[in-house]
């Protein structure tokens, strides 16, 4: 970089153009992994708290899309517990990335990539379609884990509320036991069926 004149702000680039032509390759590669960085911290806030995770998951596609390199030439397709969101399946498929969605070792759904145009997804977008099957998978098993302590929390309820009533039926047996015990002035012998 040289300046344009003794007292001006301005300044030349003195280059070559395989200098340039390597800057913008640069320039463009950096772009991408821009892109995809915000394609993951987008779908991490979609799935950190997720009230519903099927909702979750359809707005997750169009962030997916946007971390690719082509989004105009991708369709994205994400199959989940044998519910399909995103785009319909390509039809003629050239080229295509997936990944399954792996929760508690057993696959739920998987994560598709595909055109029907030619050409060589990045191997950055390899990665960035298995990170984003790994935030999904550990969203989803969170979640599987909140409604089942949910589903615990409420059977336990119950039991307390029937053992809450079967205590207040037994304060009132007693009782009535002995009222009955305490009206009775003759003496009571109680004897097993061996006479002891």
């Amino acid at each position: 970089f040289f300046p344009v004149g003794e007292n001006s702000s301005r300044q030349m680039i003195i280059s070559t153009n395989e200098q340039i032509i390597h800057t913008s390759k640069v320039e463009m590669d950096l772009a991408e992994r821009v892109k995809e960085l915000e394609c993951l911290y987008s779908i991490s806030s979609v799935f950190e708290s997720p009230e519903n995770i099927e909702l979750a998951i359809q707005r997750s596609v169009p962030r997916i899309r946007s971390g690719l390199q082509f989004p105009e030439k991708a369709a994205v397709s994400i199959e989940f517990d044998k519910k399909h969101y995103g785009d319909k399946e390509c039809t003629e498929i050239k080229s295509f990335l997936k990944k399954d969605i792996v929760v508690n070792e057993k696959i739920r759904g998987r994560i598709q990539v595909c055109s029907d145009k030619e050409f060589q997804f990045l191997e950055e977008e390899s990665k960035l379609i298995r990170e984003v099957a790994g935030i999904m998978a550990k969203a989803i098993e969170k979640n599987d884990r909140t409604r089942a302590m949910e589903h615990q929390r409420k059977l336990l309820l119950k039991k307390n509320e029937k053992l809450l009533e079967l205590t207040t039926q037994c304060g009132e047996s007693k009782n009535r036991l002995e009222t009955l015990f305490n009206a009775i002035t003759d003496t009571i012998l109680v004897i097993d069926n061996k006479y002891n």
